[in-house]
């Protein structure tokens, strides 16, 4: 069991040990690496922020994301939600 010096705090949102983005690299060692390699850099992954589209442990939706493809990725890139919206 790992014990945590200050357990209910911490310079980290959601009380983590370390920024979200250093603490999923540290078991997820492949991730970290894609992402430095990729030729199209997504900024939330780039900055660390793998939270912001990814749920850490479980979600009902693949890759672990925290809503559809189509609606999360429409959350900021507008281009995208129009794309969804037009007629077939």
């Amino acid at each position: 069991m790992l014990l945590l010096p200050f357990p209910h705090q911490s310079e980290f949102k959601k009380l983590l040990t370390k920024a979200d983005g250093k603490l999923c690299a540290e078991c997820h060692e492949d991730i970290g690496k894609d992402i430095a390699a990729a030729k199209v850099k997504h900024q939330p992954a780039e900055n660390g922020e793998c939270t912001s589209c990814h749920a850490p442990h479980q979600s009902e939706f693949k890759k672990l994301l925290t809503k559809t493809e189509g609606k999360l990725c429409a959350e900021c890139h507008e281009d995208i939600g129009k794309d969804i919206a037009a007629p077939k």
